[in-house]
């Protein structure tokens, strides 16, 4: 009888662990965003995920949102965003591409794996590669949110500067870390062209 006692408490115990570890979990902060024509504003993003895991807690991000008050602008979505722009006063959208092989299907070889959206009246929509200006725009938006734990994450206001020094920022050419000078963002073509993230890479030729 103990012994059958003694097993259920441990199962007990175990579930309730097991439910503890797993949870919501969810990153707020505002971040400097230098735009195409110069200016510099700031937004405000949010990221909620879960976290699972026992003995190795696992962090996964399940839901974006993106604001920038002084034009009502909202976003919401479930992948990840890499730049934000505003162009002759219209609002602009690039996020990551999902499924590699299946977006480039009869898309240019030349086209990035990523989608550009444009803010018409209340609705995203999708607008094509060559519509916006990937070679001169930034990838401006912060992607070191996450720390190593929760008291490590992205809060309160996130500057230009620091998002330079932890976003990996290309160096100039021909100086070093110990010369201070300011790095410069990789503009979208550059970054994706770079990592080899083009669908010429997964067509078929």
């Amino acid at each position: 009888m103990k012994v059958i006692l003694f097993a259920r408490l441990t199962l007990v115990t175990v579930a309730s662990m097991l439910l503890a570890a797993c949870g919501t979990d969810t990153i707020e902060w505002k971040e400097e965003v230098l735009l195409l024509d110069g200016r510099m504003i700031v937004i405000e993003r949010k990221v909620k995920g879960e976290t699972t895991g026992f003995l190795i807690t696992q962090r996964h991000d399940l839901e974006f949102e993106l604001h920038y008050k002084p034009m009502n602008v909202h976003w919401k979505g479930h992948v990840q965003q890499v730049a934000f722009e505003i162009i002759a006063g219209t609002p602009y959208i690039v996020q990551w591409s999902n499924n590699a092989a299946e977006f480039c299907k009869a898309r240019p070889p030349t086209d990035l794996l990523i989608k550009v959206l444009k803010l018409q009246g209340q609705d995203w929509i999708e607008i094509p590669q060559s519509e916006f200006p990937m070679d001169r725009a930034n990838y401006n938006l912060y992607q070191s949110y996450r720390g190593n734990k929760p008291s490590e994450d992205a809060k309160g206001l996130i500057t230009w500067k620091h998002k330079g020094s932890w976003d990996s920022y290309p160096i100039p050419p021909g100086s070093h870390m110990s010369n201070n000078i300011p790095r410069r963002p990789y503009k979208l073509r550059e970054y994706f062209e770079k990592s080899n993230s083009t669908c010429a890479r997964f067509q078929q030729p």
